[in-house]
C-alpha cells in the first residue's frame, strides 16, 4: 500500500493506494480511500504502466519521498517525515519518532534560522531565547529514555551535530589544519566562558576534535569506511557517556545537544550568508541523505 499527500489537486488530503497488476503484466495504482471525506482524490491512479515499470515512481517524483508512506505486507518500508497519518488507522506515524540524524538537522534548522533572523534588515537586537526548541528537545530525549534508547540515540544525535558543525567550519576556514587551529582557539574561549559545575563545552570541543580528524581523506588507511566510522563513534562515545551523570542523563544530553546545535546553527547561517531560503534549501536537500563523514 502507498500513502501520500496529493499536493497537486487536494492539498492537505491523504490518499491510500494499492499496487495492482494489469492483464498484460504491467503494474499500476488503484485508489482505495481519501481523507478527509469529500476531498478530491485519485491523482496517481490510472491504467497499469508497461511491464517492468515502477508504479511508485510517479508519486515518488511528484509528491516527493517526504510525503509518502510505503508498506509491504503490512510492514512500513518507507516513512516520509511529513507524510500524513494513514486514513485506515489512528496509530501515530512512525516518522513522529525522529531518527537522531533527522532530529540533528531539525535542531540546526531552528538555530540557523534564528541566527539569520538576528541579521535580517531591521532586526532590533537578538531574538528572545527559543524555549520551544528547549521544550521539544527535552520531550524527544524523554521519549528516548522511556523507550530505553536514550544513551544510544543521544550519542548518535551528538555525532551528527558534531559532524555537521565540523563540515560547516571546514567550508568556512579551509583545510583540516585550519579547522584544528580554529578548534584550539574556540576551545580556549569555551573553557574561559563555561566555568559552571558541569559544563558541556569542553566535552563538546573534545568530540569535535575527534570528528575533525576525518576531515581529510587518508588513502594510506586500509580499513573499510564502516570500521573507521565505528571506531570514531566509540571514541566519541567514550567522551560523551563519561559526561552523562546518573540521575541527570536527560539534562546532560540536552545540554550537550543544545551546545552543539547553538554552535552549528550560526556556522551554517554564516555559510549561507544569513539567507533563510538558502538555509532551508540546503537542509531540505540534505535531509534525505544518509549519515556521512564531513569530507564527503
Amino acid at each position: 500500500m502507498v500513502t501520500l499527500e496529493a499536493t497537486e489537486n487536494a492539498p492537505g488530503s491523504t490518499e491510500l493506494y494499492e499496487v495492482i497488476e494489469g492483464g498484460t503484466g504491467g503494474m499500476g495504482l488503484r485508489l482505495v480511500e481519501v481523507a478527509p471525506e469529500g476531498a478530491t482524490g485519485g491523482w496517481y491512479a490510472g491504467p497499469p504502466q508497461p511491464y517492468g515499470a515502477d508504479p511508485v515512481e510517479t508519486p515518488w517524483m511528484e509528491a516527493g519521498p517526504d510525503r509518502l508512506t510505503i508498506t509491504r505486507d503490512g510492514a512500513i518500508v518507507h516513512q516520509g517525515r511529513h507524510a500524513l497519518p494513514r486514513p485506515d488507522t489512528t496509530e501515530p506515524r512512525p516518522a513522529d519518532r525522529l531518527t537522531p540524524g533527522a532530529y540533528a538537522l531539525s535542531l540546526i534548522r531552528t538555530t540557523a534560522l534564528d541566527e539569520a533572523a538576528r541579521h535580517a534588515p531591521g532586526a532590533d537586537g537578538p531574538p528572545p531565547a527559543n524555549w520551544e526548541l528547549h521544550r521539544t528537545l527535552t520531550e524527544t530525549l524523554e521519549s528516548w529514555r522511556e523507550g530505553g534508547t536514550l544513551r544510544e540515540s543521544s550519542l548518535l544525535l551528538v555525532e551528527w551535530l558534531a559532524s555537521e558543525l565540523c563540515a560547516y567550519a571546514a567550508a568556512q576556514v579551509g583545510d583540516r589544519s585550519r579547522v584544528e587551529r580554529w578548534l584550539r582557539d574556540f576551545g580556549d574561549e569555551v573553557c574561559r566562558v563555561q566555568q559552571h559545575a558541569h559544563p558541556a563545552g569542553p566535552t563538546a570541543v573534545a568530540i569535535l576534535s575527534v570528528v575533525a580528524e576525518d576531515l581529510d581523506p587518508r588513502p594510506q588507511d586500509p580499513r573499510p569506511q564502516e570500521l573507521a566510522g565505528t571506531e570514531r563513534l566509540v571514541r566519541i562515545g567514550a567522551l560523551y557517556l563519561r559526561y552523562l551523570r546518573d540521575g541527570h542523563q536527560v539534562e546532560d544530553a540536552r545540554e550537550m545537544a543544545l551546545t552543539l546545535a547553538l554552535w552549528a546553527g550560526p556556522q551554517l547561517a554564516a555559510l549561507m550568508l544569513n539567507d533563510p531560503e538558502r538555509i532551508s534549501s540546503y537542509l531540505n536537500a540534505h535531509d534525505h541523505t544518509a549519515p556521512r563523514p564531513p569530507s564527503s
